[in-house]
C-alpha cells in the first residue's frame, strides 16, 4: 500500500518560503538564517500544530492564515521568526479581528501579501480581471469578511488575551 504523502509539511515549507520572502522583503539586512529552509521548520510546526493541528487553538483554517499575513505585512521587522508569530498569538489575532471588523483587511493586509508574494512572478503568470469580474470578486470579499468576523469573534469570546503559545 503506497504511503499518504505529508501535506502538512508542505505547508508548512510553503509558510517558511512566505516568512522568508517578507523578512528579505521588508528588511534585506534581517537575519535570516542561511539554513532557512530547514532552521525554520521546526519553529513552523510549533506554531502550526497548536494553532490548526488536533485540539488547535484557531478552528478555522483562515485564522492561521489571518495571524500569518498580520504578522508578516503589517510586523514583518518585529515577528522575524515563527517563534516570534507563535509568542503573540493573542496580540495579532486581535489585529487580525479589527482589520476584519472594519472591513479593512483585504486592502491593508491580503493586497500587499499578494502583491509581496508576486513580485518575482512574470506578468504573464499574473491574472488579469475584468471589472465585471473585479466587482464580483468584491461582493464575495464582503460576504466572506463578514462570516470570518463572526468566527473571530466567536474565538475571541472563548479565548482571553491570555492565551499564549510557546514554540
Amino acid at each position: 500500500m503506497p504511503v499518504e504523502p505529508d501535506w502538512r509539511l508542505e505547508g508548512i515549507r510553503g509558510w517558511v518560503q512566505t516568512i522568508h520572502q517578507f523578512q528579505t522583503y521588508f528588511n534585506p539586512k534581517s537575519a535570516v538564517p542561511p539554513d532557512w529552509e530547514t532552521a525554520w521548520l521546526d519553529g513552523v510546526d510549533a506554531l502550526y500544530k497548536p494553532t490548526v493541528g488536533k485540539d488547535a487553538h484557531f478552528p478555522q483554517w483562515f485564522m492561521f492564515h489571518d495571524v500569518m499575513m498580520v504578522s508578516q505585512v503589517r510586523h514583518a521587522t518585529k515577528y522575524t521568526t515563527p517563534e516570534s508569530i507563535a509568542a503573540h498569538i493573542p496580540e495579532l489575532a486581535e489585529e487580525a479581528l479589527a482589520l476584519r471588523t472594519s472591513g479593512e483587511f483585504e486592502t491593508a493586509v491580503t493586497d500587499e501579501y499578494f502583491r509581496v508574494l508576486n513580485l518575482n512572478k512574470p506578468k504573464d503568470e499574473l491574472e488579469e480581471l475584468t471589472e465585471e469580474q473585479l466587482e464580483k470578486e468584491r461582493a464575495e470579499e464582503i460576504k466572506t469578511n463578514a462570516k470570518q468576523v463572526k468566527e473571530w469573534q466567536k474565538w475571541m469570546g472563548k479565548n482571553d488575551a491570555s492565551i499564549c503559545i510557546t514554540a
